[in-house]
């Protein structure tokens, strides 16, 4: 998969991992990247975010704050770190 993240509206990063929305209308979708020894970004992985109930994560609003996600859904906040991103999805 080579995803085309060129309209991203926002990304996160530890400093070797990045997190890209993957575009304007397509909110609550994202993308995994981690740079390489060459220095060029991977190809990277979508990942899919659920909430506590292991449903799609459907947020209304999105913030990102150098290492850490901010989404909402409904009138609940929710915080995620590039770390906690990573770690579950093997790519640490």
């Amino acid at each position: 998969m080579n995803p085309n993240i060129s309209d991203s509206s926002g990304f996160s990063t530890d400093g070797y991992h990045f997190l890209f929305d993957a575009g304007y209308g397509k909110h609550g979708t994202f993308v995994l990247k981690k740079m390489e020894k060459s220095g060029r970004l991977s190809k990277g992985q979508k990942i899919d975010l659920l909430n506590e109930d292991d449903q799609p994560f459907k947020q209304a609003r999105q913030d990102f704050r150098q290492h850490r996600l901010l989404l909402s859904e409904g009138n609940l906040l929710y915080r995620v770190t590039m770390g906690e991103i990573t770690s579950a999805t093997g790519l640490d």
